[in-house]
């Protein structure tokens, strides 16, 4: 996804699948993060970051990319 925060400086985003996965998800950035959770993608918490949201929301359409913060064309 290509996004502007709210200071509307342009990043990337990657959103990316696992087709399978080996042992245990662990934070090694808690300064950043309170951790991992699980949530079904169209159950997400009301606190799941927008951009996050949204470039979930279009990988679950199959959308290889998206935008977010710009100004429509």
């Amino acid at each position: 996804m290509h996004f502007r925060n709210p200071e509307e400086e342009p990043r990337i985003g990657w959103f990316l699948t696992a087709r399978q996965r080996t042992g245990e998800p662990a934070n090694l950035e808690p300064h950043k993060c309170a951790g991992p959770s699980w949530y079904l993608p169209d159950q997400l918490p009301n606190t799941t970051v927008p951009y996050s949201a949204l470039g979930i929301a279009h990988c679950l359409k199959g959308e290889p990319f998206s935008v977010h913060g710009w100004q429509e064309p």
